[in-house]
Protein backbone atom coordinates (compact mmCIF):
# COMPACT_ATOMS: atom_id res chain seq x y z
CA UNK A 1 0.00 0.00 0.00
CA UNK A 2 1.38 3.61 -1.23
CA UNK A 3 1.57 6.02 1.37
CA UNK A 4 0.18 9.73 0.84
CA UNK A 5 2.50 12.36 0.66
CA UNK A 6 -0.23 15.18 1.50
CA UNK A 7 -2.22 15.86 4.65
CA UNK A 8 -5.27 16.39 5.09
CA UNK A 9 -5.72 20.83 5.95
CA UNK A 10 -2.22 21.24 3.49
CA UNK A 11 -1.77 23.60 0.58
CA UNK A 12 -1.19 22.17 -2.95
CA UNK A 13 -1.01 22.95 -6.35
CA UNK A 14 -3.29 21.48 -8.99
CA UNK A 15 -1.90 20.42 -11.79
CA UNK A 16 -5.08 18.80 -14.13
CA UNK A 17 -5.12 16.42 -16.62
CA UNK A 18 -7.34 16.67 -19.95
CA UNK A 19 -9.20 19.67 -20.88
CA UNK A 20 -11.59 20.38 -17.64
CA UNK A 21 -10.59 23.83 -16.37
CA UNK A 22 -9.60 24.14 -13.05
CA UNK A 23 -9.22 27.05 -10.68
CA UNK A 24 -5.97 28.17 -10.40
CA UNK A 25 -3.67 28.63 -7.03
CA UNK A 26 -3.65 26.86 -4.03
CA UNK A 27 -5.83 24.20 -3.03
CA UNK A 28 -6.26 22.73 0.07
CA UNK A 29 -6.71 18.97 0.77
CA UNK A 30 -9.99 18.03 2.03
CA UNK A 31 -9.47 14.06 2.94
CA UNK A 32 -6.79 11.36 1.70
CA UNK A 33 -8.57 8.74 0.09
CA UNK A 34 -7.87 5.00 -1.07
CA UNK A 35 -4.94 5.27 -3.89
CA UNK A 36 -5.91 4.06 -7.46
CA UNK A 37 -3.68 2.78 -10.56
CA UNK A 38 -2.28 6.36 -10.68
CA UNK A 39 -1.78 6.47 -6.46
CA UNK A 40 -2.88 7.89 -3.52
CA UNK A 41 -6.12 9.93 -4.17
CA UNK A 42 -7.12 13.08 -2.87
CA UNK A 43 -9.65 15.27 -2.15
CA UNK A 44 -9.07 18.85 -2.45
CA UNK A 45 -11.03 22.48 -2.84
CA UNK A 46 -9.85 25.63 -3.85
CA UNK A 47 -11.58 28.79 -2.35
CA UNK A 48 -12.07 29.88 -6.17
CA UNK A 49 -14.59 27.36 -6.81
CA UNK A 50 -18.15 25.93 -4.75
CA UNK A 51 -17.04 22.05 -5.38
CA UNK A 52 -14.70 19.84 -4.67
CA UNK A 53 -12.07 17.71 -6.67
CA UNK A 54 -11.31 14.50 -7.06
CA UNK A 55 -7.60 13.92 -8.07
CA UNK A 56 -4.32 11.61 -8.22
CA UNK A 57 -1.12 12.52 -6.02
CA UNK A 58 0.59 12.55 -9.44
CA UNK A 59 -1.30 15.57 -10.24
CA UNK A 60 -0.70 17.40 -6.97
CA UNK A 61 2.43 19.66 -5.40
CA UNK A 62 3.51 21.35 -2.61
CA UNK A 63 2.17 25.33 -3.11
Amino acid sequence: MQQHKFKVGQMVSYFGQGTLKAARGEYTVIARLPADNRGPQYRIKSKQEPHERLVSEPDLSLA
